[in-house]
C-alpha cells in the first residue's frame, strides 16, 4: 500500500522538489491509497448522474430480471448489463427484459450515448467500454474478461458515480472491475450466495474485500433506489446546497474553518488508532475517501462523521482500509517490465561479480504482486544463470494485513488472469481456489512493514520500483522520500516511477533511461541529497533526551596507578579525569591552577581551570585522547596571587582494563627558574623596563592566540571528520538494522511456519496413531467377522504359502494353526478337489477367478472359488480361496427341478387350454399340448411366433396393446376372436399375465387361451330367443291395446252414455237410487279413462306416428297429472327418428323408471334426460328420493329393462346415493332413420347444440 506515514520535519537545505505530472493517470498499483485515478488531474468527461454496471453469467438473467422488477422507473441512473453470451448466438435479452420493466431497454450500438432511466445490454461477441459518457464496442477475443473490461472503464470514467453489481455466474470475471470501482470511490454490490444460482462470481468478488453490500437482487434494487438521488453519486438530482457541500468534501477546494478542524480530528483519530499519519497526504484524496465512508454510514456532515469515528473503532479501521485500498496485479504496465528486461538488467549484470546479489526494493508493495513480478522478470532474464546469481527483493508496505497476505503468496484465480500459461506453469502452483507462488520465486523475496516517509531506507540497492506513490504526497513529503530513495541507490542504479510521476528538478541527480515508462538511473557524480530521514523523529522533531552519566568504574586501580606515577616520576599537583574531563580525584595542592566560576557546582576540568590554562589544557587533553600517549605543554604563564608563574602541563593516559572508559592524569609542574625570574621581574630596577614587560606580555598573548587558533582549527577539522564518519557509520548501522529487522521478521515468520509445521506433524502423528489403532481394530473386527461366518476363507501368498484361514476353512480343509506358512500343496483337504495348487496358480498367473463345486464328507456340497488377491496398487499378491457350503442350495435346486417337472407334466396334461409362455417382445418361448389343439400348431412350429399371429389380420397393434395392458395392470382379460393355423376363427377367453422378477423387472408373459365358441353360440341363441320373446310381448301388447281400444273402449263409452241418460231420466226417483246411479256413472267414466290410458301405455300409437319426443312428452305430462310427481324432460330439439326397436326400448325404460320413482323413491320430481351423439343414445332418469330398495332393483321391471337394453347391445346401470337414484341406459343408435325430418320436441342435451327444456 501507499507508504502513508507521519509527515514530519522540514525540507533540508539544498533538497530539490520532485514534480508530479498534473494530468497523468496513475495506473492504480498495489497499495496506493485511492489508487487508479485520485491524482486530481483532468479526467474523462462524465455525466453528473450515476451509471450502474451489472455483470452476470450463468443464472444471471433470472437475478437481473428480479432486480429490474423491483427498480422504479425514475431512479435517475443508467443501467448497463454485461452478460456472458454465446458469440454466434442471437441474443434475446432485449426482448426478455423489456417485458419486466417500464424503462426502455436497448441493445448497445457503437457510439451510443448513455442516458439516465434506461437499460443497456451488451450484444453478442463484443466487449464494451465507457468513455466520455459514450459506449464503445470492440470485437471480443478468447482471453477477454468482458465484465472486468467494462467495469474498469466505468470506474475510470465515472469515479464516485460508478456503481458495480456482480450477480450469479461461474468463474471470477468482475472481481477486478469491482476493485477498480472501489478504488475510484464508487459503490459496489454482490449477490448473496444463498440467492445466487451459481455463486462463483459473487463469492470471488466478496473474497476480494471490494464489496460494500452483499444482498439478494430484490434488496440490491431497493438500495439502488435509495442511493440514486444522494448527492454523493447523483449531483444532478441533489439539491444545490447538498451538491456543493459534497463537492467541498470531495476536495475540489481545500476545507476551511470548521471543516479543517474536523479533518485534523480525523487525522488524529487515525494516527491514534492505526499509527498512520495522513497530515501531509494530499487532502483531495483523503476527502474523497472520507466522503465515501460518510455516504455509506449516512453521515450528513464531516462533524457527524467525526463523532461516529470517535465511538466506533471499527470505522477507523474501515476508513484506514479504504485509504489503503488494494488495486494491484501481476505485471501491470507490461511495457515497463519489457524495458526493465531489455535495458536495466543487462546493464546491471555487465561486469558484475557472480556472488554479488542484485538488490531490489519495492516500497508500497501491497499484497506482493509487484515484488513477485520483478523477481519473475529477473529470473526470466537470468535464465540458466539464475541459480548462480543471488537476488534480494525487499518488499515493504505500511499495512500488516497486506504484508501477511504477500508472505503467504496465495492468490485467487482472477489475480492470475493476465499471466501467460508459461509463467503460470513455471512460477506458480495450482491450488484449490487459485495459485501459489513457487518456492523458486518466494525464496528471493523478503516482506516487512516499513514507512518510507520516516523509516531509514535500505542501502546499496540496484533497483527501486516506487510507482504511483509520490503523486499522493504533498511536496514536503515528496522531497523527503526522494532523498531517501536517492541515498538508497548505488551509483548507476535504477529508479522506476509511475506513469504520472517524474524526477522533475532532480534531473541533476538522475538521467532518463526511458521517458515513457519513467525509468531513471542515478548519476554516479551526484552528491547525496540532504535529508533527516535517518532521524526516527521524521517531520515533527522531538526534544533530545539527555544521556545518563556513567558511574566511575575501577576507582581503586586508578588511584593506585596514579599514586605510583606521581611518586615515581613527578610529584607535582594535578587531577585525575575520565574521557569526559570529569574530575575524579585531586592530587596534591592543585588549587592555584583551578578557579571555579560562580553558579552551579561542577567537576568538569575545562570549566574549573584558570582561563590562562584553558587553550593549552583543551589542546593537550584532546591530543592525549586521540593519540593515547602522554602530551606535554611547557612554558605556560599563569597569574597566581598577583604573581606570574611558569608551569609545564602534562597529560598522561592511565592504563586501565580493556573495554572500560579511559582515564587521564593532568599535572601542573611549576618551573623554579621561572619563579625566580618572575620575582626578579616584579622588583623595580633598571634591569627591566616597563616596555619590555609589555612586549613580553604581547608576545605571550600572540603565542597563545596562535596556539588557540591552531587548536581550534584542528579541533574543528577533527570534529567534522569525526561527525562525518559517525554519520556514515550511523547511516550504515541504521540500514543494516533495517535489513536485520526484516531478516528477523522473516526468521520469525519462518519460525512460525516451522512451529506450524511441527504442529501439523504432531497432528499427523496423532492421526497416524489413531489410524493404526483403527486399522488394528478393523483387523480384529475383520477376523471376528470372518470367524463368525459360515464361509471358509483361505489366504495364500504369492509364493503359494498359507497366510491366513478362518475356522470354517480349518474344518473343511483339515488345517491346523501351525499350517500358516506351509505350502498349499502340503494340505490334504477333506473335499474332493482335483488339484487345488494348480487352480491357485492359474488364478494368480491369469488374473482370473476360478470356481468349481466339490463334494465333502457326509454328502455335503461346497462351492470353491479362487480369485487373485489384488493390492490397492493393483498388484497381485497371492490368492483368496473361498469355501461356501451349498448343500441347502443344491437340495433347493433339486426340489425346484422336481417341482418344475411336476408342473410341466401338469401343464402338458391340460388339453382344454392353450398355455403360451412369451418373452418381453411377445414371441412364443414355450407352449403346452393344449396349444396344438386350440391353435393348430405343433410345439416346434409355434415357438418364435409373435402373439399377433393368432389375431385376425395379424393385428400387431392390438397385440401390443394387450401386452402393454398386462404389463401395466399385472393381467389383462378379454373375450375376442382368435385365428388357427388353417385360418379359421374362433371365440376365445384370453388371459395375459405379466411375469416379473423379484426386482419387479418384466421377464415375459403367460397367455392362457380357452376356446369359448360353444358358449358364444349358446349366448347368441339365447339372445335370439329373448329377442323373439320380446317381439312377441310387444305384439301381444299391441293386440291387447287394439282390443281394449277397439272393443272394450267403445263398450265402456256406450255404458257411460246409457248411465248418463238413466241418471237424467231418474230424476224423480228417491235419493238412494239417484246416488247409486251417479256413483255408477262416475266409476264407468274412470274405467273408460283407465282403459284408454292402459291402451296407450301398452302401445302408444303416438310413438309410431310422431316419434319418441312427442310420445315421451305426452306420457310425462299425463304422469305428472296422475301421479303428483313433477317431471322434467330434456331432449335434443333436432333428434332424428331412430329405429322402431330403439325408440320403443327408450320409451319402456323411461316408463318403467318414472313409475318406480312414483312408487318407491318418494321423490317429488323426476328428471328425464336424453343425449344423442353419432353412434349412441343415452337415457338418464334421475330422482331426489331416498333410493331404490334392493327388492325393486332385482324385480322383473328392472330386469326387463336391462334385458331389453342388452338385446340392442347397450349398457344399463342404476346408481344410487343419498341425493337420489339415477337410472342410466346407453343404447347404440344403429338403425336410426338418417335423412328423415327432424322432430321438434321440448328439451335438448348436447353442450354444443341449442337445447330447450320443458317442465311438467
Amino acid at each position: 500500500m501507499l507508504e502513508e506515514a507521519r509527515m514530519k520535519g522540514e525540507r533540508g537545505p539544498g533538497t530539490p522538489q520532485a514534480s508530479v505530472k498534473p494530468n497523468g493517470k496513475p495506473r492504480g498499483r498495489s497499495g496506493r491509497a485511492g489508487r487508479g485515478g485520485e491524482s486530481g488531474g483532468k479526467r474523462a468527461v462524465r455525466g453528473n448522474f450515476p451509471i450502474v454496471g451489472i455483470g452476470a453469467s450463468a443464472g444471471g438473467l433470472e437475478a437481473f430480471t428480479k432486480l429490474l422488477e423491483h427498480l422504479p422507473a425514475d431512479t435517475g441512473m443508467a443501467f448497463v448489463l454485461v452478460q456472458h453470451l454465446l458469440p454466434k448466438h442471437e441474443s434475446a435479452l432485449k426482448e426478455l427484459l423489456a417485458k419486466r420493466t417500464s424503462m426502455p431497454v436497448t441493445e448497445v450500438k457503437e457510439g451510443m450515448a448513455v442516458e439516465r432511466n434506461r437499460v443497456y445490454v451488451i450484444p453478442p461477441d463484443k466487449k464494451m467500454a465507457l468513455s466520455n459518457g459514450v459506449l464503445h464496442l470492440v470485437p471480443r477475443d478468447a482471453t477477454t474478461r468482458p465484465i472486468d473490461f467494462f467495469l474498469e472503464s466505468l470506474a475510470h470514467a465515472q469515479q464516485s458515480r460508478a456503481i458495480g453489481v456482480i450477480l450469479s455466474g461461474t468463474a471470477t470475471d468482475g472481481t477486478l472491475g469491482l476493485c477498480a470501482i472501489k478504488a475510484e470511490g464508487g459503490i459496489t454490490f454482490a449477490q448473496d450466495e444463498k440467492s445466487a444460482k451459481y455463486d462463483s462470481m459473487p463469492r470471488s468478488a466478496i473474497a476480494s474485500g471490494s464489496v460494500d453490500f452483499v444482498l439478494p437482487p430484490e434488496e440490491i434494487a431497493e438500495e439502488l433506489a435509495r442511493i440514486g438521488p444522494h448527492p454523493y453519486v447523483n449531483h444532478a438530482r441533489a439539491k444545490k446546497g447538498e451538491a456543493l457541500a459534497f463537492e467541498d468534501l470531495a476536495g475540489e477546494k481545500p476545507p476551511e474553518g470548521g471543516a479543517t478542524a474536523a479533518l485534523g480530528k480525523v487525522f488524529s483519530l487515525l494516527r491514534s488508532k492505526t499509527g498512520a499519519d495522513f497530515t501531509h497526504y494530499k487532502h483531495a484524496t483523503i476527502m474523497r475517501r472520507i466522503r465515501r465512508r460518510m455516504f455509506l454510514k449516512k453521515a450528513d456532515t464531516l462533524g457527524d462523521y467525526v463523532q461516529f469515528l470517535e465511538g466506533n473503532p471499527a470505522e477507523c479501521a474501515a476508513l484506514y482500509d479504504d485509504i489503503l485500498i488494494h488495486v494491484t496485479g501481476f505485471f501491470r504496465d507490461p511495457k515497463a517490465f519489457e524495458v526493465l528486461k531489455r535495458k536495466v538488467v543487462p546493464a546491471l549484470l555487465k561486469g558484475r561479480d557472480r556472488d554479488v546479489p542484485i538488490r531490489v526494493w519495492v516500497p508500497g508493495c501491497s499484497t506482493g504482486e509487484e515484488a513477485y513480478s520483478l523477481a519473475i522478470a529477473l529470473l526470466e532474464h537470468l535464465g540458466e544463470k539464475a541459480p548462480r546469481t543471488p537476488l534480494q527483493v525487499f518488499a515493504t508496505d505500511l499495512s500488516e494485513k497486506a504484508i501477511a497476505q504477500a508472505r503467504e503468496g496465495v492468490y485467487p484465480a482472477h489475480s492470475a488472469a493476465r499471466l501467460s500459461e508459461t509463467r503460470l506453469r513455471r512460477f506458480f502452483t495450482k491450488t484449490e481456489h487459485g495459485y501459489r507462488i513457487a518456492e523458486s520465486v518466494r525464496k528471493w523475496v523478503v516482506f516487512a512493514r516499513h514507512d518510507v516517509t520516516k523509516d531509514p531506507p535500505y542501502s546499496r540497492l540496484d533497483i527501486i520500483s516506487c510507482r504511483n506513490l509520490l503523486i499522493f504526497l504533498e511536496p514536503l513529503l515528496q522531497r523527503r522520500v526522494f532523498a531517501a530513495l536517492h541515498w538508497a541507490l548505488k551509483s548507476d542504479s535504477y529508479l522506476m516511477l509511475g506513469s504520472a510521476e517524474t524526477v522533475g528538478e532532480l534531473s541533476d541527480y538522475f538521467r532518463v533511461v526511458d521517458s515513457k515508462q519513467k525509468i531513471y538511473c542515478k548519476k554516479s557524480s551526484s552528491v547525496p541529497l540532504q535529508s533527516d530521514f535517518f532521524s526516527r523523529q521524521g517531520l515533527m522533531p522531538e526534544e533530545a533526551v539527555p544521556l545518563p552519566r556513567h558511574p566511575v568504574v575501577g576507582v581503586l586501580d586508578v588511584q593506585r596507578e596514579a599514586d605510583r606515577l606521581v611518586l615515581d616520576e613527578y610529584g607535582p599537583p594535578g587531577v585525575v579525569v575520565d574521557e569526559d574531563m570529569e574530575i575524579l580525584q585531586f592530587r596534591g595542592h592543585a588549587g592555584p591552577y583551578l578557579d571555579p566560576m560562580p553558579g552551579a557546582a561542577t567537576l568538569k576540568l575545562l570549566k574549573v581551570a584558570r582561563g590562562e590554562l584553558l587553550f593549552d589544557l583543551r589542546a593537550a587533553t584532546h591530543r592525549a585522547k586521540k593519540t593515547n600517549a602522554p602530551v606535554r605543554k611547557d612554558g605556560i604563564k599563569v597569574d597566581v596571587e598577583d604573581n606570574t608563574r611558569t608551569i609545564n602541563l602534562h597529560v598522561l593516559p592511565i592504563a586501565g582494563q580493556p573495554g572500560r572508559k579511559r582515564h587521564f592524569l593532568v599535572l601542573f609542574q611549576e618551573v623554579p627558574a621561572a619563579r625566580a625570574f618572575a620575582r626578579k621581574a616584579a622588583e623595580p630596577g633598571p634591569q627591566r623596563g616597563k616596555a619590555e614587560v609589555e612586549t613580553d606580555r604581547t608576545r605571550r598573548l600572540e603565542q597563545e592566540l596562535k596556539a588557540a587558533k591552531s587548536y581550534l582549527r584542528s579541533a574543528v577539522e577533527d570534529q567534522e571528520a569525526f561527525n562525518e564518519e559517525l554519520r556514515t557509520a550511523n547511516e550504515e548501522i541504521l540500514a543494516a538494522n533495517e535489513e536485520l529487522q526484516t531478516t528477523n521478521e522473516e526468521l520469525e515468520t519462518a519460525k512460525e511456519e516451522l512451529q506450524s509445521t511441527n504442529e501439523e506433524l504432531t497432528t499427523l502423528n496423532e492421526e497416524l496413531q489413531n489410524r493404526n489403532q483403527e486399522l488394528a481394530q478393523a483387523a480384529s473386527d475383520l477376523r471376528n467377522v470372518l470367524s463368525s461366518t459360515f464361509t471358509g476363507i483361505l489366504l495364500v501368498g504369492r509364493d503359494l504359502r498359507i497366510r491366513f484361514f478362518t475356522p470354517e476353512a480349518e474344518k473343511v480343509l483339515n488345517l491346523i494353526s501351525t499350517d500358516v506358512g506351509r505350502p498349499i500343496r502340503d494340505i490334504r483337504p477333506a473335499l474332493q478337489i482335483p488339484d487345488l495348487e494348480r487352480m491357485v496358480e492359474e488364478a494368480v498367473d491369469n488374473v482370473q477367478t476360478k470356481e468349481i463345486e466339490a463334494q465333502g464328507p457326509e454328502g455335503r456340497h461346497y462351492s470353491l472359488r479362487v480369485r487373485p488377491y489384488m493390492t490397492p496398487e493393483k498388484k497381485i499378491d497371492g490368492a483368496v480361496v473361498a469355501l461356501m457350503d451349498i448343500t441347502e442350495r443344491k437340495r433347493a435346486e433339486q426340489a425346484l427341478a422336481n417341482s418344475e417337472e411336476h408342473f410341466r407334466s401338469l401343464v402338458e396334461g391340460i388339453r382344454d387350454y392353450a398355455i403360451l409362455l412369451l418373452d418381453t417382445d411377445g414371441s412364443v418361448v414355450n407352449a403346452n399340448t393344449g396349444a396344438e389343439e386350440a391353435l393348430g400348431y405343433q410345439s416346434e412350429e409355434i415357438q418364435g411366433k409373435h402373439v399377433s399371429c393368432f389375431l385376425p389380420g395379424q393385428n400387431r397393434e392390438l397385440a401390443e396393446y394387450e401386452l402393454a395392458s398386462a404389463k401395466a395392470a399385472g393381467r389383462y382379460e378379454t373375450e375376442a376372436l382368435r385365428v388357427r393355423k388353417d385360418g379359421s376363427a374362433f371365440w376365445a377367453d384370453v388371459v395375459t399375465i405379466a411375469l416379473r422378477e423379484a426386482s419387479g423387472k418384466i421377464r415375459g408373459f403367460a397367455a392362457v387361451v380357452r376356446n369359448i365358441s360353444a358358449r358364444k353360440q349358446a349366448e347368441e341363441l339365447s339372445r335370439q330367443l329373448s329377442l323373439r320373446m320380446m317381439e312377441a310381448q310387444d305384439e301381444e301388447r299391441r293386440r291387447i291395446s287394439r282390443e281394449l281400444h277397439d272393443s272394450a273402449g267403445p263398450s265402456l263409452a256406450a255404458l257411460v252414455m246409457n248411465l248418463a241418460r238413466v241418471e237424467k231420466a231418474a230424476s224423480g226417483l228417491n235419493r238412494t237410487v239417484r246416488g247409486a246411479l251417479s256413483e255408477s256413472l262416475k266409476l264407468a267414466k274412470e274405467c273408460s279413462q283407465q282403459l284408454r290410458t292402459m291402451s296407450y301405455e301398452l302401445h302408444p300409437p303416438l310413438l309410431e306416428e310422431a316419434g319418441l319426443a312427442s310420445a315421451l312428452r305426452w306420457y310425462l305430462e299425463g304422469f305428472a297429472k296422475r301421479g303428483e310427481v313433477k317431471t322434467e324432460l330434456e331432449i335434443p330439439p333436432d333428434l332424428v327418428r331412430l329405429s322402431k326397436e330403439v325408440e320403443f326400448t327408450i320409451f319402456r325404460v323411461v316408463q318403467a323408471a318414472v313409475s318406480n320413482v312414483h312408487r318407491h323413491s318418494g321423490s317429488p320430481t323426476a328428471k328425464v334426460r336424453i343425449v344423442s351423439d353419432t353412434d349412441r343414445v343415452i337415457v338418464e332418469v334421475k330422482d331426489e328420493g331416498k333410493g331404490m330398495p334392493a327388492k325393486v332393483a332385482e324385480g322383473l321391471g328392472i330386469r326387463g329393462m336391462r334385458e331389453r337394453v342388452g338385446q340392442l347391445g347397450g349398457n344399463f346401470e342404476i346408481v344410487g346415493n343419498r341425493e337420489g337414484t339415477t337410472v342410466r341406459a346407453s343404447i347404440p343408435a344403429a338403425g336410426s332413420l338418417a335423412g328423415l325430418q327432424v322432430v321438434r320436441a321440448g328439451g335438448g342435451i348436447p353442450e354444443n347444440r341449442e337445447s330447450r327444456r320443458s317442465t311438467h
